[in-house]
Formats: C-alpha cells, sequence, structure tokens
C-alpha cells in the first residue's frame, strides 16, 4: 500500500456539534495528499482516516500500474521537451524555489539523470504535483503538462 503515514492535523468542533476534519495522508513518493471534511457528531475519525488511506492506497496502485503499461505503449519525451512543456516564467520560478526547497531539488536532479521522461511515470507526476502543492504551478496548468 503507498500511503505511508496517516494524521489528523486538526480536528476543530463546530457549533452544530459536526467537526472539521483536516486529514494528511503521505504517499510513497512523499506527496502529501490532504482531505478537510464535515464529520458527524460521534463519528469515529480515526477509522474514517484509516480507511480513506486504504481506499486511496489501492487507487494509487491501480493508477501506478495502469501508468506503467502505458508507459509500454507511450513515446517519451525528452529532457528539452518536457523542461519545453513549461513556460519561462514557470522554468524560473521553479529553479528559484530549488534552492530552498530539497524536494523540488531533488526532482530537478532526478530529472537530469533521467535518460528520458515519461509523462506517466510516477515520479514525474508526483514532480508536478508537488509543483502544484508548491504553488508553482496551478492545478489547470499542471494538467496541461501531464498531458503534453
Amino acid at each position: 500500500m503507498p500511503i505511508l503515514s496517516t494524521v489528523i492535523l486538526t480536528s476543530q468542533p463546530q457549533a452544530n456539534g459536526t467537526l472539521l476534519v483536516h486529514e494528511q495522508h503521505t504517499d510513497h513518493t512523499g506527496f502529501k495528499h490532504d482531505h478537510i471534511y464535515i464529520a458527524q457528531a460521534g463519528a469515529d475519525i480515526n477509522l474514517a482516516a484509516e480507511l480513506r488511506a486504504q481506499v486511496m492506497g489501492t487507487e494509487i496502485d491501480r493508477r501506478e500500474a495502469a501508468a506503467l503499461e502505458a508507459e509500454n505503449f507511450i513515446l517519451p519525451f525528452s529532457k528539452y521537451e518536457f523542461l519545453n512543456l513549461f513556460t519561462q516564467a514557470e522554468r524560473l520560478a521553479i529553479r528559484t524555489a530549488a534552492k530552498n526547497d530539497v524536494v523540488i531539488e531533488d526532482f530537478l536532479s532526478l530529472l537530469s539523470e533521467a535518460p528520458a521522461v515519461y509523462l506517466t511515470n510516477p515520479d514525474v507526476i508526483a514532480g508536478i504535483n508537488y509543483f502544484v502543492q508548491a504553488e508553482l504551478l496551478t492545478q489547470d496548468r499542471a494538467t496541461e503538462v501531464l498531458n503534453g
């Protein structure tokens, strides 16, 4: 299962007795998946978080298996072609952020060693999603990049 840790960051009681819950699930790539929801009074939020992690893990496994299968039928991008999927402003922002963010620095390091780039590769997807989390790309731009 690719979810390595699950934590409840906050559970704030609401006036009507419900709870505003913020869960965070960290997958095997280090990507953090946040889930914020309203829990009914008396709900077992720990059990809910555990069950959600199981479902997420199954879905991540399914997607990774599909991505690996798809890589057999997809032409890879060269590193140059991949980097050109970003605007110059995005590339500069990513490189600047890498100076203070080891996750971005690591992704760029892995990219520099890659012989080719598959947009379906879980590391590439996690890197692009991290750029969204770091507010270097919007979700729409990340989708555009991942669609080539």
